[in-house]
């Protein structure tokens, strides 16, 4: 697997911390794409959201290198 890119990083944080976000929302849309592509994330009408693979990576992120208490907290990193 490839690392993935700051902006698509920015939006599994989104993505986990505040659930299906609106197109006009999202912190980058070409970071969304890039997890629609891998997988870890999908999208309909307009929406987009975690797949269960993109969970898991959110949480394994979360667990390993967080800086951010929100996202620490919602990972179950206390």
């Amino acid at each position: 697997m490839k690392p993935m890119s700051s902006s698509a990083i920015d939006v599994l944080r989104q993505l986990f911390l505040r659930g299906p976000v609106w197109d006009g929302n999202l912190v980058s849309k070409a970071g969304r794409t890039e997890l629609v592509d891998s997988g870890y994330a999908a999208q309909s009408d307009g929406w987009q959201w975690l797949t269960d693979s993109g969970v898991e990576l959110a949480v394994t992120a979360g667990r390993e290198r967080a800086k951010n208490d929100e996202w620490r907290k919602k990972a179950g990193c206390q």
